[in-house]
């Protein structure tokens, strides 16, 4: 049997509200600050009938979907005061001939239950299968139960129909009824640990287990907890009676503290990924007497190329672009977002022999929005057959909920991934994967490749030997403070980069370039300057921003402040006309700066006045040249304005902005009207575009950014501006001007669909027979004639009216 992973499809998409509670505990178990939580569980040792899978949506309810049908075939509905601290789970059973569904939540918050209970108290319905919401009887016939611990989990194994395993803080075991008496307890191990992952698995299906020592029924459950840098492995067994066997703990050492997730399989097959990349498997064995021991499975591999190890990346708990699934032997499936091309990438990996068996990528759903410093959570929910699983379960959790930024409204995406997976791991599977492997990996801690400095690494995998060999040059003269010699040894860099001085660059190459030159020099340095933060090579970062080579992500805290810290706005001026994805807080914090250098200039009389944007590298440029560049630079709406809102509060700022935008608006409104181009171009698509050669004038942006940034500062300050009397006279400018353009413009509306057919043609007739055309653009005969064609089907040579009486 072959490995595949085939397209993945959607099983349901719920919108996210406006505002989502954070969790109340920084030892909150994984995915309970998530909007969806899923059921994660293998249905039992053998195939099963049904096939359900359980969602809670906070502030929504409880969802029982069918996978073969695809359809919910349960809902309880809660409302929107109501959330829960962990997936949910059900059990079907017949009573009376009919198939009953009993569904259990462990419920976080909510009107009914009481705050000290909270996180503590599970509800509880049956509901018949007969699909639909859920009635109002039975909704009266809920039973609730409060436990005496905090519910992480909840489990109500096929293979104990009569008991239900609930985990706590710590791996804290509780087994109860289905009425949630509690038969048996284990202990906790609250004390220094974070649970990391719990896993529960069919006592058949784990064939890590002597078999000739413990029963052969029942269900096992895995605690791994982090305690400092290690992860502390707890494994116990409930029989069919409900009573619990504990095999006691091991301690794996994973050198870090930031463990982004782990994997566990029934073949006894530990996996465990730090935020650094590295990637370890272990094998997990329990000896006759009950000893619980693990060995190394392999050496480790270190991941490449992947968002979440990037150093800007989205470094919350709560949006770690990465999730495991164990599935057979040593097979373990990956979900990340690759760097290079931005799509959400599933990779099923050996990790006994370090290689992909299969891969499968698709784009990132629009209602996701992945946008600047916002991260997407994944999770990966096993689904089916713990022996032979066919599929599995992806959800996708959008951006920070509270942003206004998409256009696409956000929803958490639960998509089924089928695939197909080897039931044990063979050499011959993965001969041949090696190649194919390597674009996501990266050479061992103590490969060559590596150059450690005193404060910064640098990763020379991937760059070619020249590159390699100018970063660490740069590197040990920036370590020194020799910012001339920064710049010396990058010009013979460009110098040798060809006749044309650009040699190539590299998003990994530039990033790392960065790391360089904004590195503080040490204090041992043998030049000495009078800032530290000073000593940089502004030249060096000049050229890069020159070929539009740099993005706001590679730099760590982002390119402005760090331009801010050593005082360098001529680079800050030229970032916002060749940085695209600057945020759009930090551009107004540096428009803000420079309003309130305009106001001090205004003040002091012999201030020095400048009329070029950027005088001196440590000199502010004057407001209407740097706010020409906020106004044309990319921005969302909703982000500009809560930027706005934070770093302009005071009115009389907001006042100098409204006195620069209303004269270029008062000077649009003085321009003529003209409605034939001077000349027309071709698009990139092909389209005829009409040009006229003054519609942009060098000294202020087009009319229509100019509104779009006026209509922000009002959303974002207007009460302020009514508070403060001297803008009111501004406000009514504006006004006056805006009203004769509106006007004018729901006239010329109405014009546009009768006429759009004759501008068409006459741009193109414009472009293929006007003086204006572009040189170097030639004609044929049969582009002539076709023309000409055109011209006498649309009447454009000359107008024509008729007049039709009915």
């Amino acid at each position: 049997m072959g490995a595949n992973i085939t397209d993945p499809f959607l099983l349901a998409s719920y919108p996210v509200p406006i505002r989502q509670g954070r969790p109340s505990s920084s030892k909150q178990p994984p995915g309970s600050a998530s909007h969806v939580l899923v059921d994660s569980r293998h249905a039992s040792s053998s195939e099963r009938a049904d096939n359900f899978v359980s969602l809670a949506v906070q502030g929504d309810g409880i969802h029982v979907l069918d996978l073969s049908t695809l359809h919910p075939a349960v809902s309880h509905t809660l409302g929107p005061n109501t959330t829960f601290s962990c997936p949910p789970t059900s059990r079907t059973s017949r009573k009376s001939g009919t198939k009953i569904c009993t569904t259990y939540a462990a419920v976080a918050s909510s009107p009914d239950v009481l705050e000290e209970d909270r996180e503590r108290t599970v509800w509880w319905w049956e509901e018949s299968l007969s699909g639909g919401v859920m009635s109002a009887d039975a909704q009266k016939k809920r039973k609730s139960r409060t436990l005496p611990h905090r519910v992480t989990h909840i489990y109500a194994p096929e293979d104990l129909p009569d008991h239900l395993i609930i985990t706590g803080l710590g791996g804290r075991l509780t087994v109860t009824d289905p009425e949630l008496n509690q038969i048996s307890s284990s202990s906790s191990q609250e004390v220094d640990t974070v649970l990391l992952r719990h896993f529960v698995f069919p006592r058949q299906a784990c064939t890590f287990l002597p078999a000739e020592t413990f029963p052969s029924n029942g269900v096992i459950s895995i605690s791994a907890l982090r305690r400092n840098t290690d992860v502390l492995l707890s494994v116990s067994l409930v029989d069919t009676e409900g009573k619990i066997h504990s095999f006691g703990d091991c301690t794996v050492a994973a050198d870090d503290t930031d463990i982004v997730d782990v994997s566990f399989s029934t073949s006894g097959c530990l996996s465990v990924l730090t935020r650094s990349g590295k990637w370890t498997a272990y094998r997990v064995s329990v000896s006759p007497s009950s000893t619980l021991s693990t060995l190394p499975l392999s050496p480790p591999v270190y991941l490449f190329s992947l968002s979440f190890l990037s150093s800007v990346s989205h470094a919350s708990a709560h949006t770690s672009e990465i999730s495991l699934l164990a599935l057979t032997s040593s097979h373990v499936l990956l979900a990340c977002i690759t760097l290079a091309n931005p799509e959400i990438t599933l990779l099923l990996w050996d990790v006994q022999y370090g290689v992909i068996l299969a891969e499968q990528q698709f784009a990132c759903p629009l209602n996701l929005y992945r946008g600047k410093g916002r991260g997407v959570r994944m999770d990966l929910v096993a689904s089916g057959s713990a022996a032979e699983p066919s599929q599995a379960l992806l959800v996708l959790h959008p951006a920070d909920a509270k942003s206004q930024e998409s256009l696409f409204p956000r929803a958490t995406s639960v998509l089924v991934v089928p695939l197909s997976v080897p039931r044990t791991s063979t050499i011959a599977n993965a001969l041949g994967r090696a190649a194919a492997s390597q674009a996501y990996l990266r050479p061992e801690a103590d490969s060559p490749q590596r150059v450690k400095g005193t404060q910064l690494t640098l990763e020379l995998g991937g760059l070619e030997p020249e590159q390699g060999r100018t970063l660490k040059a740069l590197l040990e003269v920036q370590e020194k403070g020799r910012t001339a010699e920064v710049e010396k040894r990058w010009a013979a860099y460009v110098e040798a980069g060809g006749p044309e001085g650009k040699p190539r660059l590299g998003h990994l190459f530039v990033k790392q370039l960065l790391d360089v030159l904004f590195l503080v020099p040490s204090p041992g340095r043998d030049v000495a300057t009078t800032n530290a933060t000073e000593a940089y090579a502004r030249g060096v970062l000049t050229y890069l921003l020159e070929r539009r080579a740099v993005s706001d992500a590679m730099i760590e805290g982002g390119l402005l402040p760090a331009l801010m810290v050593r005082n360098d706005w001529s680079n800050a001026v030229l970032a916002l006309s060749t940085v695209i994805d600057l945020p759009e807080s930090d551009i107004i914090s540096l428009l803000a700066k420079v309003v309130a250098h305009h106001r001090q200039s205004n003040t002091n009389p012999d201030a020095m006045q400048v009329d070029s944007p950027s005088p001196s590298f440590s000199t502010p440029p004057t407001l209407p040249a740097f706010l020409a560049l906020c106004v044309t630079s990319p921005a969302s709406p909703g982000p500009l304005r809560v930027a706005l809102r934070k770093h302009l509060p005071d009115a009389e700022d907001v006042a100098c902005l409204l006195e620069v935008l209303d004269e270029w608006v008062g000077k649009w409104g003085e321009e003529e009207l003209r409605l034939v181009p001077d000349r027309v171009k071709k698009d990139t698509h092909g389209m005829y575009v009409p040009i006229f050669e003054d519609e942009r004038k060098p000294d202020m942006p087009p009319l229509d950014k100019i509104l779009l940034f006026t209509q922000a500062v009002l959303d974002s300050s207007f009460v302020a501006l009514l508070a403060h009397p001297p803008a009111h006279a501004l406000l009514r400018t504006l006004l006056a001007r805006l009203e004769p353009e509106l006007a004018l413009i729901a006239e010329l509306q109405s014009l546009k669909g009768p006429l759009s057919a004759f501008a068409s043609a006459q741009s193109r007739s414009a472009f293929l027979h006007g003086p204006g055309r572009a040189k170097g653009e030639s004609q044929d005969w049969r582009q002539r004639k076709k023309a000409q064609t055109e011209q006498r089907e649309m009447n454009i040579g000359m107008y024509q009216m008729e007049e039709l009486v009915i």
